[in-house]
């Protein structure tokens, strides 16, 4: 079968693989482990690891199997060194990077270390905030995490941000607006949240309390670049309110 003939192929070309196609080994690994064969799966991630040190997915996948076999303590060590050597191609290494980091969520998660599981979730947030927030079929865990978050921390601006985000990116306009008024409540010159609040005012055609918030958002910002994006959806908003 074809199992059985990349393992040939692999071991009557070792060198050519090794020098012309490094990921060999790691696709190797990967056949072995869907024929749940584990120790050899293991043996050749870490081939992977010898030839080339900077290859992530050989950590990333390497760590799985630790996963399986219940090694968590050395399975974070391997997914860190997958962060750590990141990857040249920029795109898949973002989603290399939220994958490698859910899974060290996860592991803390089993592991009972809530507070460190909560700030892998940050972290892979931080990546790609709204392409994270929108995550086909994920809907509702994404949700919950940004629930979760906000219970343990509610002093703090950015947990009400996250929901507010997540309400925004989902067209849920009046769920985000109520969240990001709570958020405003604890910490009024929050722009963050006058942002975002202004961004769900706009979508449901609110021009004038957009309006009203991003003049609030230049009165309290010091950070020019915010003060300029701010201006500019002025500009546009009292276009808009002229225009009703």
């Amino acid at each position: 079968n074809v199992f059985e003939k990349a393992i040939k192929i692999s071991r009557d070309y070792p060198d050519a693989i090794i020098k012309n196609y490094p990921m060999a080994h790691v696709k190797l690994g990967n056949i072995y482990e869907i024929k749940g064969m584990y120790d050899e799966a293991i043996k050749y991630y870490l081939l992977a690891i010898q030839h080339n040190p900077n290859l992530s997915p050989s950590y990333h996948a390497l760590a799985k199997i630790y996963i399986r076999k219940g090694l968590l303590d050395q399975a974070i060590i391997l997914l860190n060194g997958a962060l750590a050597v990141g990857h040249s191609n920029e795109l898949y290494s973002q989603w290399l990077d939220v994958d490698t980091i859910d899974l060290l969520g996860e592991i803390y998660t089993l592991k009972g270390m809530h507070i460190q599981a909560e700030e892998q979730y940050r972290r892979m947030i931080a990546i790609a905030p709204r392409t994270f927030l929108k995550l086909p079929g994920f809907r509702g865990y994404v949700e919950s995490i940004c629930r979760t978050i906000l219970a343990r921390h509610p002093s703090q601006p950015s947990s009400y941000h996250l929901l507010g985000m997540f309400y925004n990116v989902h067209n849920q306009y009046d769920k985000a607006i109520e969240i990001l008024k709570r958020g405003l409540e604890v910490k009024p010159d929050a722009t963050s949240l006058r942002q975002e609040l202004a961004t769900a005012y706009e979508k449901l055609g609110l021009f004038k309390e957009a309006l009203s918030e991003w003049n609030l958002v230049v009165q309290q910002t010091d950070d020019e670049a915010t003060k300029t994006i701010a201006e500019k959806n002025i500009a546009i908003l009292v276009q808009k309110v002229t225009n009703q």
